[in-house]
């Protein structure tokens, strides 16, 4: 790029548009071209900050890395400026950058930035107004989300007229979508430049990557792609550099074989034109997914939210939960309908309570075999992977004290973890980690729905508060030790107060931690429905339809009086 033309680029950058042209051309001068292959680092957490860099094109990610973990901040696109803030206050880099997709960029060195800041008060101005607006989009989105991919690759591993059959029907349900394949490639030396032009026209860009017919062509989709989707059906084998794509399962393929190779992402089981349009919602950042807290019996509510939400037509594409809510989910990911889910509940917890099966409380409250029991009749040995929703729940694990978010595996082994209450069961061992629920560290995990940006969420929120009863109850039922007189009170346990049971103190100690972080969780939400269960113990599992009921109420009241803008893109009819 000759100095002119870096120039005439940099005058669009919004840290120097409004400059003199002749500050401009300094800085265009000094400026050195840089370029960098996808996956190639830019610079490290904690390099010396020695330059300021703005890209021409391609994409860059922005990484936060701590304890061996990665996590994307933001991305930059074509424009974006980056380690200006290193070099203004003299520290190390904070965060690490990597090249996204191949990328070209322009480098400003310390000196030359250090000269213009201090010899062109325009250019102090400009470059504070663009820190000050980066400060603000950090206040707003504290959680890092996943940008909607711009550019998919989707890389074929099946027989090519099943292969460009899906392709086509996938580029059908984007939204705005340019098709590109290897018929309108060219040459290799026009690949950039396509792509390019198709960007420009489009909100996304779908690449059809067929591995083995045009290995150039391949090489540059899968480089250049934000989002590599492996397509496959059952003939064909692994393919090298695909690990951590994700994966979509055409027919009746071995999900556990690939998902075991490839260590996808995400899996999509393709098996028809609706779960081909649910692809395309997650894809493009338009699929609705429905977060369901803990809470014990009250997490019965879900169900009666659940069905209201399907008579009002929302699209459900993506569950998640914690504790009860990730049980409630896990059984809608498997294609249950809300009535279905309420017989099973009421087969499971009101006639046979799976907390029932008391003993000596050396290691838990109960053995847990009524509860295995129980998770082995409702899912046998489905696994995540293989359910025809996206599914996720959450436990937390006593050895690393941190928050485990289960995408894969057996179900029943994921869901028995998220609903082992310390102190009532026994922690369940999953090869180095003993796993809790997860409500003693996120009651409420919508920020792990949220963060992967794949459309609005709604969260269901049943973990209220503890309300002592009064003496007097109204009419409504306590539980049975509230409901003791109080000279029966004295005589069991010493005490005249109304207290609650032992179960429901543990219970309730169990989430304690948790009650602010599910409040703050709201915050992640689109909307938040929260049926009023005060008054219901965690145990009164016999209060089934009037949870269910109060569940429908609450999502009633909430869809009467919230936007059209904010329910249309749920699918849900406004009024």
């Amino acid at each position: 790029m000759e100095v002119e033309a870096r120039a005439q680029f940099l005058r669009g950058i919004s840290v120097f548009e409004g400059l003199p042209p002749e500050s401009v051309a300094r800085i265009a001068e000094r400026a050195q071209p840089r370029d960098l292959v996808a996956g190639e680092w830019l610079f490290r957490e904690g390099d010396p900050a020695d330059a300021l860099y703005v890209l021409r094109s391609g994409r860059i990610e922005i990484l936060q890395e701590s304890g061996g973990r990665e996590a994307v901040i933001r991305a930059v696109p074509s424009g974006g400026v980056l380690g200006e803030l290193a070099l203004l206050t003299g520290e190390r880099r904070s965060a690490s950058v990597r090249a996204r997709r191949d990328s070209a960029l322009l480098q400003v060195s310390r000196e030359a930035f250090m000269e213009l800041l201090e010899g062109d008060p325009l250019f102090a101005t400009s470059l504070s107004r663009t820190l000050a607006g980066q400060f603000a989009r950090t206040r707003v989105a504290a959680t890092p989300r996943e940008p909607v991919p711009p550019v998919v690759a989707a890389a074929t591993l099946c027989e090519h007229e099943a292969g460009a059959s899906f392709t086509q029907a996938l580029a059908a349900e984007l939204a705005d979508v340019g098709l590109l394949t290897l018929e309108d490639s060219g040459t290799g030396d026009g690949y950039a430049e396509l792509l390019d032009q198709a960007e420009r026209a489009h909100g996304q860009v779908l690449l059809h990557v067929e591995p083995g017919r045009g290995e150039e062509w391949d090489s540059f989709c899968l480089r250049q792609a934000d989002r590599v989707l492996a397509v496959v059906d059952g003939g064909a084998a692994p393919v090298a550099g695909l690990g951590g794509a994700d994966l979509a399962v055409l027919g009746s393929a071995d999900v556990r074989r690939w998902a075991t190779a490839l260590q996808p992402r995400a899996v999509h089981l393709v098996d028809g034109d609706e779960s081909v349009a649910r692809l395309a919602r997650r894809l493009s950042g338009r699929s609705p997914g429905v977060v369901l807290s803990g809470g014990g019996a009250r997490g019965m509510a879900h169900v009666g939210v659940l069905r209201e939400l399907l008579d009002a037509g929302a699209v459900i594409d993506r569950l998640g939960g914690c504790s009860m809510g990730a049980l409630v989910a896990a059984l809608f990911a498997t294609g249950l309908s809300p009535e279905e889910i309420e017989e099973r509940l009421r087969e499971e917890f009101v006639k046979r309570n799976p907390i029932g099966d008391y003993t000596l409380p050396l290691a838990a409250l109960v053995r847990g075999r009524r509860a295995q029991s129980m998770l082995v009749r409702l899912f046998g040995d489905q696994r995540i992977e293989e359910l025809p929703r996206e599914f996720f729940c959450v436990s937390s694990d006593l050895v690393s004290s941190e928050l485990v978010v289960h995408r894969r595996g057996v179900l029943g082994e994921a869901v028995g973890a998220s609903i082992c209450l310390p102190g009532i069961a026994p922690p369940r061992s999953q090869e180095d980690r003993l796993l809790v629920d997860g409500g003693v560290l996120n009651n409420l995990p919508v920020e792990t729905m949220a963060g992967r940006g794949e459309g609005p969420v709604i969260a269901v929120d049943v973990s209220a508060r503890y309300q002592a009863p009064a003496r007097k109850a109204g009419g409504v039922r306590r539980p049975r030790l509230e409901r003791l007189s109080s000279w029966a009170r004295r005589a069991v346990i010493g005490w005249d107060a109304a207290l609650p049971t032992f179960t429901e103190t543990l219970m309730r100690s169990v989430v304690l931690g948790s009650i602010d972080t599910a409040e703050a969780a709201q915050r992640h939400a689109d909307l938040v429905i929260a049926p009023s269960v005060q008054g219901i113990g965690l145990t009164e599992w016999e209060r089934l339809d009037t949870l269910r009921a109060q569940g429908a109420e609450a999502a009633r009241r909430v869809l009467s009086s919230t936007a059209a803008e904010v329910l249309e893109p749920l699918g849900i009819r406004a009024g």
